[in-house]
């Protein structure tokens, strides 16, 4: 986390506000299963790939702290990005996992693993949660979260692909 804009030097996150992160990430899995009734609830997850997410987003806000601000006008990172780097991430390094015989039958029947259900859920959560609109929530049919995910499985997508497609997807939701 950045102390100042003097020079580029990366400092990690400290260890209370990782285990902070932590909580809300469990949390966040707590609601994403709540959300999918239950169908994921034997999953386990690597806090080691975690922790490595979470400082690569905190590494991507100092990026736009340090490149991208006026020194008298610091910019920070908004939370849609954090949003979408989390999902791009949950993405590339896939933390998530369930016992053998259920990702098996799982990918068999959906050809993608839960991470790519979980990066929809952040997207749709943090949309829900934003938007003022009330008809937001009719985006997120079944039918086009099957979508998204077919997408995050099977097409490349970098992190500024990521940050605008939810960046667009918000703008839709407030219009």
């Amino acid at each position: 986390m950045r102390k100042d804009t003097n020079g580029f030097f990366y400092e990690n996150i400290p260890g209370v506000e990782m285990l902070k992160r932590l909580r809300e990430f469990n949390e966040m899995l707590i609601n994403f299963n709540s959300f999918f009734k239950d169908y994921f609830k034997d999953y386990k997850y690597s806090i080691p790939l975690l922790c490595e997410i979470y400082k690569r987003i905190d590494q991507r806000a100092d990026y736009y702290l340090f490149f991208h601000s006026d020194p008298k006008n610091r910019m920070e990172m908004t939370q849609t990005k954090e949003i979408a780097l989390m999902a791009y991430w949950i993405l590339k390094y896939k933390p998530l996992t369930l016992p053998e015989n259920k990702a098996s039958t799982f990918f068999i029947k959906k050809n993608c693993t839960i991470n790519e259900y979980f990066a929809a859920y952040l997207i749709y959560s943090y949309a829900i949660k934003t938007s003022p609109r009330q008809d937001i929530r009719s985006y997120f049919k079944q039918k086009n979260i099957d979508v998204l995910v077919y997408s995050f499985m099977h097409r490349d997508i970098s992190k500024e692909a990521m940050i605008c497609f939810v960046d667009s997807l918000l703008n839709i939701a407030e219009n």
